[in-house]
């Protein structure tokens, strides 16, 4: 059974995602962020192109969830998910740009709190859309299943919170 969908920030649905101010600042964030949340396992629930977040760090970043609520707060699976990224970025796919990814939370708009995954965005925005196709490819190959027996297995459990 699929969980709801993930909306956008604040509640805005995929469709309106060209409204945020991230996109109108940084266009080829706004269509990364569009493709993210057009994934069936994924959906983005955070971003930013410029500014200071409450933690002090000025970079861009975009926090991506699994779409699925069985997996919104399993560790392991979003770890798992992490270490793909570690392996896409020790290709020359990024250029001068540089992926950095931290563990990360965010509350829906339903007042649920999931985990999730925040990529913060290094570098040269020249250089971005080679590493937003490269991620977006990376995502689209994961399989669900796979996160699903991690998550259901994560801590002896037999299964995931959410």
């Amino acid at each position: 059974m699929n969980g709801s969908k993930i909306q956008q920030r604040n509640g805005v649905p995929c469709e309106a995602v060209n409204e945020l101010p991230e996109a109108k600042e940084w266009p080829a964030l706004g269509n990364f962020v569009k493709a993210i949340n057009r994934l069936e396992q994924f959906r983005t629930c955070g971003c930013t192109a410029s500014g200071r977040t409450e933690g002090g760090y000025e970079a861009p970043f975009v926090d991506i969830a699994f779409d699925d609520q069985r997996l919104w707060n399993s560790s392991a699976a979003y770890d798992h998910l992490s270490a793909h990224f570690v392996n896409l970025h020790e290709t020359d796919t990024a250029g001068q740009f540089v992926l950095e990814l931290c563990g990360c939370g965010a509350t829906l708009p339903d007042g649920k709190d999931i985990l999730s995954l925040r990529l913060w965005l290094l570098g040269n925005r020249d250089d971005a859309p080679a590493v937003f196709e490269a991620v977006l490819s990376l995502l689209a190959r994961q399989d669900i299943g796979e996160y699903l027996a991690i998550g259901a297995n994560e801590n002896g459990r037999g299964g995931c919170g959410g």
